[in-house]
């Protein structure tokens, strides 16, 4: 007993549609993928720049603060202070 010719033209009709259904598919999540690592280069760029930006801020401050005659200081709530020179301050 042969198959039938209909049925197996649309097997194969099927078979193609699923194909073309698949590579639609892969292309789309290629082009996510594409999109969400340009989006993370730029993110990781952005990080670096602000880690460079709040290096430079912490070193400029240290550098005034000393520069001043001054400490650096920290108080209880995180705060950076300056703590001017022992014989500065009021008694």
């Amino acid at each position: 007993m042969s198959a039938d010719p209909k049925l197996a033209a649309l097997v194969r009709k099927l078979h193609a549609w699923e194909l073309d259904h698949l590579r639609e598919l892969v292309e789309e999540q290629r082009q996510k993928i594409e999109m969400l690592e340009a989006q993370n280069e730029r993110l990781r760029c952005e990080c670096d720049n602000a880690e460079d930006c709040a290096d430079s801020w912490r070193q400029d401050w240290f550098r005034a603060i000393e520069d001043a005659g001054a400490t650096p200081g920290l108080t209880i709530t995180g705060h950076l202070v300056a703590v001017p020179p022992a014989e500065s301050r009021p008694q």
